[in-house]
This record gives C-alpha cells, structure tokens and sequence, in this order.
C-alpha cells in the first residue's frame, strides 16, 4: 500500500493509515486522493474502521490532535491503576507500559534507568525489590 499511497499528508503503518492536514479543504482533497487510489487498485475500505475528518483520533495506540501527539488516555489509566510491582516479571510488565509512551516524559530514561537496571540483575530474594517498591 505505501508504494501507491504516495501523498505528504499520509501516515501508513501496515494495513492503517491516516492522512494529516491542517485544513478541512486539504483534508477533503486527501481523501479523494485515497479514494480514487483504492478504486483504481480495487482496494477496500473497512467501513467500520473509517473515520472521517476527525479533530482528534487514535492511531498505533497515540492521540493525535491539532495540539500534537500524545497518550491516549487508556493507556495513561493503565499505567496509574497498575498495582506496584511485586517481582521482577510484573516490573518488566510495567515497564513495558511505561516505556510504550516514554517519549512524552521529560529525562524519563533517565527516571526508569534504576528499574531498568534492576531488571538485568539476579536476585535471590524479592528484599530490594520491595522496598525498591515502597519508594515510589
């Protein structure tokens, strides 16, 4: 699909894509440009799927918006209601979440690097870990 969606304003990540634009006539003109696309390769729009001329949207699990990109709020949820890490596998799991959206943390790398390292250790007891825990 990226090969015959060629236009500035689209975003393809495998089968999903968007189209971006900064006004509702260049977004009316995009999307004819993917409409008349699919037709001409006899591709499918999955009605269900489809929305259009949206302010705000979801895409790849981030809410794009005229104010940026950002975390969508289920994620952000997610994170706060997650319970504290009770053993190295759940601080993975954690982590993981955390680090789905780290790029909207200032110096966040450098905030989890002590999690992170605790995850690349042997331990033999969950001792420092849970008082690791209680900290935060």
């Amino acid at each position: 699909m990226a090969k015959i969606m060629t236009h500035p304003s689209i975003i393809i990540y495998l089968e999903d894509l968007i189209c971006i634009d900064s006004c509702f006539s260049e977004n009316l003109k995009t999307l004819e440009f993917i409409f008349k696309t699919c037709y001409d390769h006899g591709l499918l729009l999955s009605a269900k799927k489809c929305n259009l001329c949206m302010r705000e949207t979801d895409f790849l699990g981030h809410k794009i918006s005229s104010d940026g990109i950002s975390p969508t709020s289920k994620h952000l949820k997610a994170v706060e209601d997650f319970q504290p890490p009770t053993d190295r596998n759940e601080l993975k799991r954690y982590l993981g979440m955390v680090n789905f959206n780290i790029k909207f943390i200032k110096s966040g790398s450098a905030i989890l690097a002590p999690l992170n390292e605790f995850t690349s250790r042997v331990r033999n007891s969950l001792g420092g870990f849970a008082s690791m825990t209680r900290l935060g």
